[in-house]
C-alpha cells in the first residue's frame, strides 16, 4: 500500500468520526497532514464521504426528513442477531422489534486473566486465550441512511438520545433521534442551520446539551446550544468560540454547576495545515468564560468534580511532527493543573469517584490498555491487553466494574467491534466480539465504537461505524446502535 493509499484510509477514518487517529505505518504525520489539508479543501470529506468532519458536512443517501426513524418509514431498522451468532439484516426499512441472543464465541467460565501487562501477553503480543468469550443478549439498530456521531442517556437512564445527519431532499440537517431502551423510535428532531450535530450530553436537569456544526464551510461558526428533552431550543450558542475559528466541537461535557466544557478543532487562516485544538467552558446561560488554545488534535473531554475539565490530547512539535500523548487537568479558571503522558491515544475518558478511567491505544494497534489515574495525576494501575486493537470507549458499571468497547481483529481477518468488561482492579475478565451489523464487502473496512453508556437498569449501550468503499471508491458507511446487557455470569 503506498504512503496515500495508507494516509487515505486515515482520512477516511478522519472524515468519519472527525478525530485524527494515530499514524499508521506508511504514513508518517506530515503525509497525514497533507492528505487530510486535501480532503478538507479539496473535496474528499465531501458530500460523498459522508462525515460531519467534511468539507459540505453532508451525508449519503436519502431520508424521509420527518416523522420517527426505525418504524417502516425513517432511516433505522431494529434486528436481533440470528441464533448462529451472525447479524441478520433485513436489508429493507422495517423494524422488527425482536430480541435475541447473540451467540458469537463460547462462554468459558473456568478462567478469567489479568490484562495489567502481564510478562507472558507482553512476550508474545498475542490475545490471552484465558479471557472467556461470553454470550450477550441484545437487539440492533441499523442505519444507512440517518449517520450516527454522538450518544447520550437522558437523566432518568431510561431513553437514549443520538444525534449526526439525516439527508433531506437536496440537503443534510443535523438531526436528534430518541429512542427507548429497546431501541424504539420516540422522536426525530432537526436542528436549523446545521449539518451535523457532534457531541450531546445532559446537565442536571434533564436537558440536552449539543453541539453542531454550521452549514457554512470554516467560518469558525459551531453551536453549542440547550435543549429540552423534546428537542425545544432552551438557547443557542453560535460562535466562534473565541479568537480563533473553531471548525467543529468533537466533545462535550457538562458539569455539577450547569457548566459546558468543549473541545474542538481549529482551522486558523488560509493555510488548511495550521490546524490546532481549543478547550472552552460556557455558563450554564450559553455565555463564553474560559478559553484554551493549543496545538495539534483534541480528542475527548471530560468534566472534572472541581468544575474544571480533563482532555485527551495529542500535541504536536511543529519542527519535527512528533506527537505527544497527553491527558490534561486544566481548573475551572481553565489554568493547567497536571498533565499524564500516555504511550498512545486515548479516545475514551470516564470520571470515577477516585480518578478517571482512560482508554489507551497504541498508534499501529499493537495492543490498548486501560489505566486508573489519580485526581492527582498519578498512574494507579494500567491493564494493558492483547485482545484490543483498539479501545474507544470505557464506562462504568454500578459494581464498580468497567465495561470498554473497541475493535479487534486478527493480522489477516477484519476487525469487528468488541467489549470487554474489566474488574475494578484491572483485570479482563469477559469479552464478546459483535458480528458486522452488515456483510463487508471489501477486505480491510474501517470499524469502531463512537458511543458507549451504561443506563439506570444497568443495560449498556452502543454506537459505532462501519467505513467500505464501493465500486467507484467512494466511501459507504453504516451506522448502528446497540442496547445489550452484561452477562450474569460475570457479575
Amino acid at each position: 500500500m503506498t504512503t496515500n493509499d495508507r494516509c487515505g484510509e486515515l482520512t477516511a477514518r478522519f472524515c468519519a468520526n472527525r478525530r485524527r487517529p494515530a499514524a499508521a505505518p506508511g504514513c508518517s504525520l506530515a503525509s497525514f497532514v497533507a492528505v487530510v489539508a486535501t480532503a478538507l479543501f479539496g473535496g474528499s470529506c465531501s458530500t460523498e464521504s459522508k462525515g460531519p468532519g467534511s468539507g459540505s458536512d453532508a451525508a449519503a443517501a436519502t431520508s424521509t426528513g420527518a416523522g420517527e426513524t426505525g418504524s417502516g418509514e425513517g432511516t433505522g431498522s431494529t434486528v436481533a442477531p440470528s441464533e448462529t451468532g451472525d447479524t441478520a439484516h433485513t436489508g429493507v426499512e422495517t423494524d422488527t422489534g425482536s430480541e435475541e441472543a447473540s451467540a458469537t464465541g463460547t462462554a468459558d467460565e473456568s478462567s478469567s486473566s489479568d490484562t495489567g501487562a502481564s510478562e507472558s501477553d507482553s512476550a508474545t503480543g498475542e490475545p490471552d486465550s484465558s479471557v472467556p468469550e461470553v454470550e450477550l443478549t441484545s437487539w440492533l439498530k441499523v442505519f444507512d441512511k440517518d449517520q450516527l456521531y454522538a450518544m447520550a442517556l437522558t437523566a432518568d437512564g431510561e431513553s437514549i438520545v443520538v444525534g449526526g445527519v439525516t439527508p433531506r431532499q437536496d440537503q443534510v440537517d443535523g438531526v436528534i433521534l430518541r429512542f427507548d431502551d429497546e431501541g424504539e423510535s420516540i422522536s426525530q428532531v432537526l436542528v436549523p442551520g446545521t449539518s451535523a450535530v457532534t457531541s450531546i450530553a445532559t446537565n442536571t436537569s434533564g436537558d440536552l446539551i449539543v453541539s453542531a456544526r454550521g452549514m457554512d464551510d470554516y467560518d469558525g461558526q459551531a453551536l453549542v446550544s440547550a435543549r429540552t428533552v423534546d428537542g425545544d431550543v432552551i438557547w443557542n450558542a453560535w460562535q466562534a468560540l473565541g479568537e480563533n475559528d473553531l471548525y467543529l466541537v468533537d466533545s462535550i461535557a457538562v458539569n455539577a454547576q450547569d457548566e459546558t466544557w468543549f473541545l474542538g478543532l481549529v482551522l486558523s487562516g488560509s493555510d488548511p495545515t495550521n490546524f490546532s485544538h481549543q478547550a472552552g467552558k460556557l455558563t450554564s446561560d450559553g455565555e463564553p468564560v474560559v478559553m484554551v488554545h493549543q496545538p495539534g488534535f483534541g480528542f475527548t473531554i471530560a468534566a472534572a468534580p472541581s468544575g474544571g475539565a480533563y482532555l485527551s490530547v495529542e500535541l504536536l512539535d511543529s519542527d519535527t511532527f512528533e506527537s505527544s500523548f497527553l491527558i490534561q487537568h486544566v481548573s475551572s479558571d481553565g489554568d493547567f493543573v497536571w498533565e499524564h503522558e500516555l504511550q498512545g491515544l486515548a479516545r475514551g475518558i470516564a470520571v470515577v469517584e477516585d480518578g478517571l478511567l482512560v482508554t489507551e491505544s497504541h498508534p499501529y494497534g499493537a495492543w490498548s490498555a486501560l489505566n486508573k489515574i489519580s485526581p492527582e495525576g498519578a498512574l494507579d494501575w494500567r491493564a494493558e491487553t492483547f485482545e484490543f486493537n483498539a479501545l474507544d470507549r470505557v464506562a462504568l458499571l454500578a459494581d464498580g466494574a468497567r465495561v470498554v468497547c473497541g475493535t479487534f481483529g486478527e493480522p489477516d481477518d477484519i476487525e469487528r467491534v468488541r467489549v470487554g468488561f474489566f474488574a475494578a482492579g484491572g483485570t479482563l475478565e469477559a469479552i464478546h466480539t459483535f458480528d458486522h451489523v452488515v456483510e463487508p464487502q471489501t477486505e480491510d473496512p474501517i470499524v469502531f465504537c463512537s458511543g458507549l453508556e451504561v443506563g439506570a437498569d444497568q443495560r449498556i449501550f452502543a454506537t459505532g461505524t462501519l467505513v467500505e468503499r464501493d465500486e467507484s471508491d467512494e466511501r459507504v458507511f453504516t451506522h448502528w446502535l446497540r442496547g445489550f446487557e452484561r452477562a450474569a455470569r460475570h457479575r
